[in-house]
């Protein structure tokens, strides 16, 4: 799923919580749910490509993607701080940034190159708990749609 997606669940389940180190634990597991969700992901995600390296034209539209996704989370994450009284807004951040952490991490084994023992098991780990795209096609129309939803869930869930 998108890092938008992730980071506003992470914020509405953080936002429930008045630790913020519990909400940025549940930000956590809710990525690895998330993600066993069918749901469509750019091109650019694939677990195999990440253990090969990724080519320049790869890399080039991977930072665009993850441009446009970061800015997304900002927004909405700044919109999740507007909604709640002050004493949530750590609960909220560390959700959020619990929610896209497995992803920043997959990111840089992408950028990095899994070929380091470390990171080529965490991709393996990552790998475990997401839907199996290689296994079973969707429709992208299908994908798309079951983010906007959670991502319309986990807004209305804001605190």
């Amino acid at each position: 799923m998108y890092l938008t997606v992730h980071a506003l669940t992470g914020a509405a389940i953080g936002g429930r919580f008045e630790s913020p180190i519990l909400a940025f634990l549940l930000g956590i597991i809710s990525h690895f749910v998330l993600d066993a969700i069918p749901h469509t992901d750019p091109e650019i995600i694939d677990t195999k490509a990440v253990k090969a390296g990724l080519s320049k034209e790869i890399l080039t539209r991977f930072r665009r993607i993850v441009a446009i996704d970061v800015l997304l989370v900002l927004t909405v994450v700044m919109i999740a701080l507007n909604r709640v009284s002050t004493p949530m807004t750590n609960s909220i951040m560390l959700g959020a940034i619990g929610g896209i952490l497995p992803d920043a991490i997959l990111g840089l084994s992408m950028l990095y190159g899994a070929k380091k023992k470390v990171l080529s098991k965490y991709v393996d780990f990552h790998a475990f708990f997401h839907f199996p795209h290689d296994q079973m096609k969707l429709k992208k129309s299908v994908g798309i749609w079951t983010q906007v939803v959670t991502l319309g869930l986990a807004y209305v869930f804001l605190p």
